[in-house]
C-alpha cells in the first residue's frame, strides 16, 4: 500500500512499481490487486474538489457494480474481520488498524436492542 501512495505521473503503472500482479475484475474495465483478499469494483458518480490549493483534497463518490471476496477471509454470512486484518491509510505517514472491534446490538423498529 505504501509504494502505491507515491505521486506518480498518469502514466507510471503502480502495479509494476509495487512488483504486484494484476487480475481482471468483472463487470469493470479496470484490473484488481490479485492478491487483495477483497476488491470492489466500481464506477466513479462524481468527484468534489474541496479547493484549488495543493492538498485541499478530494470526495470521490462511487457506485460498488461488482465485489471479489476470498473464501479465506468469508465466513459464510460475512468478511470475517479476523480473519482480513485489514490496514488502512489515513493521510500522510498515518496508517490504521481495525484491532480494537467490539459490538453494539442494534435496536429493533420499536427502539429496544434485540
Amino acid at each position: 500500500m505504501n509504494a502505491t501512495s507515491a505521486g506518480l505521473p498518469h502514466h507510471e503503472d503502480e502495479f509494476a512499481l509495487a512488483g504486484l500482479e494484476k487480475l481482471p475484475m468483472s463487470g469493470i474495465s479496470v484490473p484488481r490487486v490479485a492478491v487483495a483478499p477483497v476488491a470492489f469494483g466500481c464506477k466513479l458518480r462524481e468527484i468534489i474538489r474541496f479547493g484549488d490549493q495543493p492538498l485541499a483534497g478530494n470526495l470521490v463518490l462511487a457506485e460498488v457494480v461488482t465485489i471479489h471476496v476470498d473464501d479465506a477471509v468469508w465466513n459464510g454470512r460475512h468478511v470475517s474481520i479476523d480473519a482480513l486484518r485489514p490496514i488502512g491509510r489515513m493521510a500522510g505517514n498515518d496508517y490504521t488498524r481495525t484491532s480494537d472491534l467490539f459490538v453494539v446490538e442494534r435496536p429493533a423498529s420499536g427502539g429496544t436492542p434485540r
